[in-house]
């Protein structure tokens, strides 16, 4: 039974880090860029050195594929290149190491389809403004403007020399990735399968009242707006709490007008999220976090608004594939754990474009990312890559 080699792949985990690493241990890899450039020219070797065809899409997205023993559409396995500012070498990088592992693992002709693994070049989205921008791009999504300005800094860039490799469309997409959260590393697992990914719903929100002088009025005149946003800040997060864990929310910006010392605030403009992983715990928050605004502004003589609703709907996983992971995990004696995730991730993209798309946690230490302290125990690097490769296995069995 072939066994992923996990000292390897801790190796190339720590070769790639060295792409874009900053002074303070963070990567800075932004998508698109000439950093993905060189990881994916860097991934695309390894690719080669485990059998595949390699080389980079149109888009810049690294593509390997490794021939089946027969023909039809390929298991894929991917995750992304790109990085946030200062963030983790784990994130997305992982996935598409894991991905080579798997690769190397089996060898051609192994699996009776192909293997496709894919290191998308921006999921982060801080290039264009656009989260997973690259593989909305390979899915055919409409993502406006953010086309063309990849279209013309890929131009700009060049494609480093490599070969070009289209993926074709996959019979299942699996992506692992870290957490991103404490929840396994504080229960002490290793590894979850992935059954569902959050929806998102943000809104913009404004308390208005009145401004004046700042020393001249009474406390009892005062009709402050930024007093009213902080009440409807500490209801947001109640209402969050007290939905069982079914949903979170955040107020994340907050701007004070006129934002002078002396004087009262008389507007105040926020920004709010709410995730949930099913839709009727998304729009129930959502809902209440508004009424919330609209009670407390009343209650404090000031008007509110909450509008310009912009909302990405949960997605479920799919089902039998989330059951190759689930039964993966008890092939390396992992247990059975199902997490949502509440972050966004190219699986959720190749989900909602029709691709059967499922996902494997590994352990994130402390639940940090998106920083330098990003930090993924080698056990748990290992032990995610194994359930990967008995889940492609599984996968490209049942697929036939």
């Amino acid at each position: 039974m072939p066994e992923v080699d996990g000292a390897r792949l801790l190796r190339d985990l720590e070769d790639l880090a060295r792409i874009g690493k900053q002074a303070n241990g963070g990567l800075r890899r932004p998508g698109f860029g000439p950093e993905v450039a060189e990881a994916a020219a860097r991934v695309a070797g390894w690719m080669r050195e485990a059998g595949m065809t390699a080389g980079c899409d149109a888009w810049g997205n690294a593509i390997g594929l490794l021939p089946g023993a027969g023909g039809g559409a390929p298991v894929c396995v991917g995750s992304h290149l790109d990085t946030v500012p200062d963030g983790g070498r784990y994130d997305g990088a992982m996935g598409v190491l894991a991905g080579i592992a798997v690769a190397r693992a089996l060898g051609p002709g192994r699996l009776r389809r192909p293997l496709a693994v894919v290191g998308f070049a921006d999921e982060e989205g801080n290039a264009f403004g656009v989260g997973c921008l690259a593989s909305r791009i390979y899915v055919g999504e409409d993502v406006g403007p953010a086309r063309a300005r990849v279209r013309a800094a890929l131009d700009a860039r060049g494609d480093g020399g490599l070969p070009r490799v289209e993926l074709p469309r996959p019979a299942a997409y699996l992506e692992l990735h870290l957490e991103q959260g404490p929840v396994l590393d504080r229960d002490g697992d290793l590894v979850a399968a992935v059954d569902a990914i959050a929806g998102i719903d943000r809104a913009d929100a404004s308390f208005l009242g009145e401004a004046n002088h700042a020393g001249t009025t009474p406390m009892d005149a005062r009709r402050d707006a930024l007093c009213g946003a902080a009440a409807w800040v500490l209801a947001v997060r109640d209402l969050a709490a007290g939905s069982g864990g079914r949903a979170v929310a955040t107020v994340g910006t907050a701007v004070v007008h006129p934002g002078a010392t002396n004087v009262i605030p008389g507007r105040v403009d926020l920004r709010l999220e709410v995730r949930a992983p099913e839709a009727g715990a998304l729009a129930e928050v959502g809902a209440a976090c508004e009424a919330a605004a609209h009670r407390v502004a009343a209650a404090r003589g000031l008007a509110a608004t909450v509008g310009g609703w912009h909302r990405t709907v949960p997605v479920a996983l799919d089902r039998a594939l989330v059951g190759d992971v689930r039964s993966a995990l008890g092939d390396c004696g992992l247990g059975d754990r199902v997490l949502p995730s509440w972050a966004g991730h190219d699986a959720k993209v190749m989900a909602g474009a029709g691709v059967p798309a499922a996902m494997v946690f590994a352990a994130t230490r402390g639940g940090r990312s998106h920083c330098p302290e990003e930090s993924v125990a080698d056990e748990a690097v290992a032990a995610a890559a194994a359930v990967l490769l008995r889940a492609v296995e599984r996968a490209d069995a049942r697929l036939g």
